[in-house]
């Protein structure tokens, strides 16, 4: 049911390890300085980070049905929010859910503590130069065009000059620069050798 999610995070943690001379290492955050490790100990660290991220998975959609369903139970009450309730819930779940996440991602750099090598940590520019590369234009185009959409749809729900109208104008206005700072970061990075 979630072999995507797991997928996509276990790429991203095996995007910390790269292949050097003599071994592997591992950069936490893929900036950090990096950790000597062998490549069985590299294929035990993913093994091991599939499975605490299925665990992680299927606990916090455990919790979160849970949680609903008691959430559910106090509805009945006429004084019970509702949403309130629901947004709490939600954002419970979500954080436990990144902490975890981040826990896993750097679990190796905790194992393995004593094996830093001496070298010198990525930039971040760097760093920002390989998540570019990694996002695509097509990416680029379908999300601005998703999120231009949801920004008209949710502006002409809204009453013009309300409290919301603004706030939906600020928070796409926001997004937009974002994405047009990195489209123009993308579009001015050297080509790759």
């Amino acid at each position: 049911m979630f072999g995507k999610q797991v997928d996509a995070a276990r790429e991203a943690f095996e995007a910390q390890f790269e292949d050097v001379a003599g071994g592997v290492h591992f950069r936490p955050g893929g900036v950090g300085e990096p950790f000597r490790l062998t490549a069985a100990e590299r294929a035990e660290a993913i093994a091991a980070f599939e499975t605490r991220m299925k665990r992680v998975t299927w606990s916090m959609m455990a919790v979160l049905f849970g949680a609903l369903g008691i959430m559910a139970w106090f509805s009945l009450d006429a004084d019970f929010s509702i949403e309130i309730g629901t947004f709490a819930i939600i954002a419970v779940v979500m954080g436990g859910y990144i902490l975890a996440y981040r826990r896993a991602m750097h679990a190796p750099a905790r194992r393995h503590a004593g094996r830093q090598v001496p070298g010198e940590n990525r930039s971040k520019a760097e760093m920002r130069a390989v998540e570019l590369r990694k996002m695509s234009w097509s990416q680029i185009g379908l999300s601005t065009a998703a999120l231009l959409v949801l920004i008209w749809v949710k502006l002409s729900e809204e009453v013009p000059g309300s409290n919301a109208f603004w706030a939906w104008l600020l928070f796409g206005g926001a997004i937009l620069s974002v994405v047009l700072v990195r489209s123009v970061r993308k579009f001015r990075l050297p080509p790759e050798d």
